[in-house]
């Protein structure tokens, strides 16, 4: 049995309602298939019917689902309505639902319980879609047929889960020329197709067309779409024009390549793209491929493009229906390269009608007209155009003549007035086709009609002229100051004469461009004044001549007069050595002459000749004879040192001669002490009534520095005196000067001989050093009643001190006598004053009172006083101080040396110490009149000075002519100057003693007037000279 679902509102509802009383109903039931609904909207009337169910009680639902409700159908929410029949008709008499969905008539009968296949109720129509007709961009090409899709259109779903195959039921289109318009192909069934064909169209070009779809439901409900319009367009677009660089010039600069088109158009559909390549030839863009671009643009061909190569700029145009036409341009030649550069060269203006021999020229004498010319411009691919001149001041800047176009020619003259010594170059721009220019310029040339400026010329090397020489075959000689601010100096000529500018000694020699020439194989005139002349030549040939001052041959050294030698040492000095006793301060004197040129320069220099020691190194000083050497020190001559003084003396011509002293030795140290020792005897000489002869023997003298020069004896009958000889001279013996000594005195004597004798002995050394003094007492002993021979024996220890001071013969050398006994000394002093006229320093210049020396003090005195003395002692000290003070040790040092009548005194102080700068010294004597009486004397002070003049810094000596308020460089007179050097050196300490003042062509040289004592004066006025012009002359 099956139930269907019906449309009450449907006509054949009356012939179906019929049907209900019939068991079979045959031929009727197509119709009833045919009318049974599956869809429904909700204002639709629901009937239900049961086929072969006539008179029969049937209970039926209307529900959401297919089954049959299981409770009451108010107690189920899916069961809408219930109803009870008796046949198999029922009339559910809805005439809404509340909602879209499936519905579901279901029955009860007897036996039988069923529900239909179902409605699907849906009131909503179909929705969306979308219309399109394929095209490009809105236009098609194809005339008889037309492409037409849609897509998109929905209906309810639920119609597939009820086996059909879409929600749509089926599709119209139709095409037209307006929307919705049927004028072209009327509305035509499409089933379920998605696209249609149209064929055996006849479409106007430039006509707008549309499609319209209607898609139907399965209720016949529809949705209505249309197409965007398309537009037929059959024809390309117009070529128009194509230009390379506006179309200016057949050649191109730049591989950068400007394209512009004109009249490429298409009226129909319009130009959608433009493509724009470059080709070969004029049907392929081969060489830089089609790329897409826009109006007026620039083509980038830098790897492809080829300078020198002809090629085409293609532009292809697509219209809106994407067809395309082609436009070419006229062939263009690449030219990215400037001209070939060439020369530009300067000329004379004579020179410009000869086309063959051509030459750059860097100067000129004309100041009126610049002409320049070029060449060799060139360019391989589009050709020199035209050429661009001007004139300016720098390369490359025409800011005398502006930049004109001269055409093709290749030369150019300015006329004015130009400036001279400044370089004016010659601008050039060369343009090819393409439009490039290369810049040239030539080198410039300036504009010279004036010589040189004058320089100097000096003999030697740069700097001051050396007015002597000492080589008459060669000569060098340099210059400075040659200048030509506009051309510069060409070339220098060198030649010699005995007048300025005159070359009869050498002719004229190109030097080039040298600054100084060295020239031999010469025959240069001795003692004849002569001069270099120096011709500086521009580069226009215009030469200006200059003189060097005169200089001299003198090709003889110096000649030695006195070998060196120190000044002021005590007699008996041989020629091979000289001893001096004073190690720090001395007078070195010697004499050299040179009647040709002046010394200019002695060098002093004292070294050991045992040894590697150096106490003064070369010391240079000027045309001098003297000079006193002041050693500090560390650098002090050594005791018993061997030295050699080293003098070398210099002319202007650098000739020189070396002297060397004889050997000189220190010797500051007295002769060791020795003494008396048997046997001693005496005896009256045979024949004689009064004549004594006494045989001595003494030993224990020795001098290791310079040795024992003599011996000296004194003989008397007390410790002071001398009653029978007095200071006898002895020579040592010269095979064995400081072993025992033997010798014999004999005297006169009217009286018979004492018991006891006082013999005193004492040694000299070469540096004339005395030792001090050995005294023994001998007892006088007679071998014979006669009293003729005998021995003298010396009191060991039983002599008695014979003065206050405890001095005796026998106490320990150097020791006084130990005594019990203490005498009292009367020391008187001196109430005369007498100490300065009796005592004095010996000091080179007695007037001041200075010393120099480190080490050495020396002293005398006169004894010639109304009293007798009887002995003197000595001693130095500082002034003001105790006699002894700092120069003996006076807690351990006797500081009085004993000299018996001897007037004179030398006292050297060890290597430990020395006399101290800028102190006081004086010396002291004391003079004996008895055992216990003397006085002590006085000399002036003497100060030490151990530095020589200091010169100032902020003064200088002065050359003038007047008043030496200012010093001048320059003199107009050629026979008078003057000098001043007031103030220039200073001495704190013992001021200046005198000048020595020379004038000379050289510092040091005393050529002009000779090195000369002027005292204290601090001002030299020279007059009656012969000046050489331009010579520069010093003051030493």
């Amino acid at each position: 049995m099956v139930i269907y679902d019906l449309n009450l509102q449907n006509p054949v509802m009356r012939q179906i309602k019929e049907l209900k009383y019939s068991a079979h109903i045959g031929k009727y039931m197509s119709l009833l298939h045919d009318n049974e609904i599956d869809f429904a909207e909700r204002n639709i009337k629901i009937g239900g019917f049961l086929l072969g169910n006539s008179d029969v009680s049937v209970k039926w639902f209307l529900t959401k689902h297919n089954h049959i409700p299981t409770k009451d159908c108010s107690l189920d929410f899916s069961c809408l309505i219930t109803k009870h029949t008796t046949n198999g008709f029922v009339n559910f008499d809805n005439p809404y639902f509340n909602e879209n969905g499936m519905l579901y008539i279901c029955a009860v009968s007897g036996d039988f319980q069923g529900c239909s296949d179902g409605f699907l109720v849906n009131d909503g129509v179909p929705k969306g879609g979308k219309v399109s007709i394929p095209s490009r961009n809105g236009y098609v090409i194809d005339g008889s047929a037309m492409n037409v899709k849609w897509s998109g259109f929905t209906g309810n779903v639920n119609s597939v889960d009820m086996g059909y195959p879409d929600a749509i039921a089926f599709y119209q289109y139709t095409i037209g020329t307006s929307i919705g318009g049927t004028d072209v192909v009327p509305f035509t069934t499409a089933g379920l197709a998605d696209f249609v064909l149209v064929k055996d169209l006849h479409l106007q070009p430039g006509q707008v067309y549309y499609a319209t779809v209607i898609a139907f439901d399965h209720l016949n409900r529809s949705v209505e779409r249309h197409s965007e319009g398309v537009i037929y367009d059959n024809t390309p677009p117009l070529s128009g024009t194509t230009q390379v660089e506006r179309g200016i010039s057949h050649f191109v600069k730049t591989h950068r390549i400007s394209v512009q088109w004109f009249g490429i158009e298409d009226i129909e559909s319009g130009i959608v793209q433009f493509e724009i390549g470059i080709g070969s030839t004029n049907h392929s863009a081969d060489i830089v491929p089609f790329q897409t671009t826009d109006i007026f643009t620039e083509i980038n061909g830098d790897s492809r493009l080829i300078d020198g190569h002809q090629y085409y700029a293609i532009v292809k145009a697509t219209n809106g229906a994407g067809l395309s036409s082609f436009s070419v341009s006229t062939p263009f030649i690449v030219d990215s390269t400037a001209p070939v550069i060439g020369h530009v060269m300067d000329i004379f203006h004579s020179n410009m009608q000869v086309e063959t021999d051509i030459t750059d020229t860097d100067y000129q004498r004309n100041t009126t007209s610049i002409s320049c010319e070029w060449r060799g411009f060139h360019d391989p691919h589009s050709q020199i155009d035209s050429y661009h001149v001007g004139l300016g001041l720098t390369a490359g800047n025409d800011d005398i003549e502006s930049l004109t176009n001269v055409g093709l020619r290749n030369v150019k003259t300015w006329s004015s007035k130009f400036v001279q010594g400044v370089r004016h170059y010659c601008i050039l721009k060369a343009c090819n086709g393409a439009g490039i220019c290369s810049h040239g310029s030539s080198n410039g040339v300036l504009i010279d009609n004036s010589a040189p400026i004058p320089g100097s010329v000096v003999v030697g090397a740069a700097g001051d002229h050396a007015r002597y020489q000492s080589d008459n075959s060669s000569l060098h000689a340099t210059w400075i100051g040659f200048e030509d601010p506009q051309s510069g100096i060409d070339h220098f000529e060198v030649c010699i004469g005995t007048t300025p500018l005159l070359c009869d000694i050498m002719d004229r020699w190109n030097v080039s461009l040298s600054s100084s020439f060295v020239k031999t194989h010469l025959e240069l005139k001795n003692d004849v004044p002569m001069f270099v002349t120096v011709r500086a030549c521009n580069k226009l040939r215009l030469c200006v001549n200059r003189s060097s001052q005169s200089f001299i041959i003198d090709d003889t050294p110096p000649v030695l007069i006195n070998r060196p030698f120190i000044e002021g040492l005590n007699g008996n000095q041989s020629s091979i050595l000289q001893i001096i006793s004073d190690p720090s301060f001395f007078k070195l004197r010697w004499k050299v002459v040179d009647d040709r040129s002046p010394i200019v320069r002695t060098t002093v220099s004292i070294h050991s000749k045992l040894d590697s020691h150096i106490p003064m190194a070369d010391t240079v000083i000027s045309n001098e004879n003297t000079f006193t050497v002041k050693l500090l020190k560390d650098d002090q001559l050594r005791l018993g040192d061997v030295y050699v003084v080293k003098v070398t003396a210099c002319n202007a011509a650098l000739l020189c001669i070396t002297s060397y002293s004889s050997d000189v030795l220190l010797d500051y140290s007295p002769p060791q002490v020795g003494g008396f020792m048997p046997p001693l005897n005496w005896e009256l000489i045979p024949g004689t009534t009064n004549s004594i002869r006494f045989n001595l023997t003494w030993y224990g003298f020795s001098d290791v520095e310079s040795g024992i020069r003599s011996y000296y004896i004194s003989i008397g009958y007390d410790y002071s005196r001398a009653d029978l000889i007095d200071a006898y001279k002895v020579k040592p013996n010269q095979q064995d000067p400081e072993g025992t000594q033997r010798t014999t005195i004999d005297i006169d004597s009217t009286n018979k001989l004492h018991e006891k004798l006082v013999f005193t002995i004492w040694a000299e050394n070469y540096a004339g050093l005395l030792s001090s003094q050995s005294k023994i007492t001998t007892d006088v002993v007679s071998f014979n009643r006669n009293f003729t021979k005998g021995n003298l024996v010396i009191q060991k220890h039983s002599c008695v001190a014979e003065y206050c001071n405890n001095d005796c013969t026998c106490a320990v050398v150097g020791q006084k006598c130990k005594t019990d006994l203490q005498s009292m000394c009367n020391s008187k002093p001196d109430k005369n004053g007498k100490s300065a006229n009796m005592v004095r320093i010996i000091v080179p210049n007695t007037d001041k009172g200075i010393d120099g020396s480190s080490s050495c003090l020396r002293s005398e005195w006169t004894d010639n006083l109304n009293e007798t003395i009887w002995r003197f002692e000595y001693t130095f000290g500082i002034q003001n101080g105790r006699p002894g003070t700092g120069i003996f040790d006076l807690a351990n040092e006797n500081p009085w040396r004993d000299v018996g009548k001897e007037t004179e005194a030398i006292h050297c102080l060890s290597p430990d110490k020395k006399l101290e700068h800028k102190t006081n010294y004086v010396a002291y004597v004391r003079a004996w009149y008895s055992y216990t009486s003397n006085t002590i004397f006085q000399s002036n002070s003497v100060q030490i000075d151990h530095t020589s003049p200091d010169i100032h810094k902020r003064y200088f000596v002065i050359d003038s002519t007047i008043n030496c308020e200012e010093d001048v460089d320059y003199i107009l007179s050629t026979d008078s100057v003057s000098s001043c050097w007031d103030g220039v050196f200073y001495d704190e300490e013992s001021g200046i003693m005198n000048f020595m003042v020379s004038l000379g062509t050289s510092p040091y040289a005393d050529d002009i007037v000779r090195m000369h004592d002027v005292g204290q004066m601090t001002k030299a006025d020279w007059t009656g000279l012969s000046l050489e012009a331009g010579t520069r002359y010093f003051t030493t």
